[in-house]
């Protein structure tokens, strides 16, 4: 049966399979490679950009408890007025 298989070029077929599969397995190792690195650069600028709205959501509350504080200084000062002047 050796014989058979050695004749009809199973060997050299399979020398073939054998070393694309190796060419396929290192094509994806480094695709992978290439994957990891472009994954681990989109998460540190993800986690920049976290940053970066955790500072907005900061300066858009004092700046909102700013603009709620402006009427009430207004109405303080209009009462003080009014009550100075009657």
């Amino acid at each position: 049966m050796v014989e058979g298989e050695a004749g009809n070029g199973w060997s050299e077929y399979q020398r073939l399979v054998m070393a694309e599969l190796e060419r396929l397995d290192k094509a994806i190792a480094a695709n992978r490679t290439h994957f990891d690195t472009r994954m681990d650069t989109m998460n540190d600028g993800l986690a920049g950009i976290r940053v970066e709205i955790a500072t907005l959501r900061v300066k858009a509350g004092v700046w909102g408890a700013v603009a709620g504080m402006i009427p009430g200084a207004v109405i303080l000062m209009w009462s003080l007025v009014k009550s100075s002047s009657a």
